[in-house]
């Protein structure tokens, strides 16, 4: 392992897109579309932190950390659960799973609770008292999945599936089988088919 020791998932508690701010406190987004956004500090500013330039996304846990961030959840609320008007997708967090597998290689990070956490599992995990943080406990479309550790354990079976070459789990049939079907006909067309059964087709 490097002197990065682990890899933190967070959400924004913002809009779909990547904001200045944002991009002050992580080093990786995904915006709504799956698009990967580079945020302003280099992963290796975590490394060391006593300089105070470096991706501030985790109280207490900022050093040898990389923080990675979906977009998304601004307005959500915990209990009772509302996921507010910018959740977060789940073609985000594919994303987000390909990407923290890549960086589990890069990094030489291996995937474990202690290594490969959101930032809800934190304190639970970790033993690193937070303010409160329940990203990401809960997956706008799932709801029978809730709980930190159980999203925690979800996430990192779909980061293995990246590192394995596997399609991830929920993706796997979600393509229905293309089916041939007639094109579309005009109206004349139509019309014209109708009076050729009636009276043979013209010779």
């Amino acid at each position: 392992m490097t002197d990065l020791k682990r890899i933190i998932l967070h959400w924004t508690a913002g809009a779909n897109r990547a904001s200045d701010m944002d991009r002050k406190h992580y080093h990786r987004l995904i915006e709504g579309d799956g698009k990967i956004v580079k945020g302003n500090h280099e992963i290796a500013d975590n490394i060391v932190t006593s300089d105070g330039d470096y991706a501030a996304h985790t109280l207490r846990l900022n050093t040898g950390s990389i923080g990675v961030a979906v977009c998304g959840m601004h307005g959500a609320v915990e209990s009772p659960f509302d996921l507010g008007p910018y959740p977060i997708t789940e073609q985000q967090l594919d994303a987000a799973c390909g990407l923290i597998a890549d960086l589990c290689r890069e990094h030489a990070i291996p995937v474990t609770r202690r290594t490969v956490l959101t930032h809800a599992e934190v304190e639970p995990i970790l033993g690193v008292k937070q303010r409160g943080k329940w990203d990401i406990a809960r997956l706008p479309w799932d709801d029978n999945l809730r709980g930190a550790v159980s999203v925690g354990d979800h996430i990192r079976s779909r980061v293995e599936d990246h590192l394995n070459g596997r399609p991830p789990r929920d993706f796997e049939y979600d393509i229905p089988p293309v089916r041939e079907s007639r094109q579309p006909q005009s109206l004349w067309a139509a019309i014209i088919e109708i009076i050729s059964g009636l009276f043979g087709r013209a010779k």
